[in-house]
């Protein structure tokens, strides 16, 4: 509910693309949620090299940001 409270629309976000730089910021992506940190790394991965990333490596992406 919290993250469907405070979803950020299209046009919001075209008009101020700082808010990837928010430490709040939260993506959703397969139903699951992440910052921005880790998300950035999924979403690079699936549009340049249209691959998804290992778990392993998702997890370990989570560890260094959280630790």
């Amino acid at each position: 509910d919290l993250f469907n409270a405070h979803i950020i629309s299209y046009e919001k976000f075209a008009n101020n693309l700082s808010i990837i730089n928010d430490p709040n910021l939260v993506v959703r992506i397969g139903g699951k949620y992440h910052n921005w940190n880790v998300a950035s790394a999924l979403i690079a991965s699936a549009s340049v090299y249209h691959k998804q990333l290992p778990l392993e490596i998702v997890e370990q992406l989570q560890k260094k940001i959280y630790i």
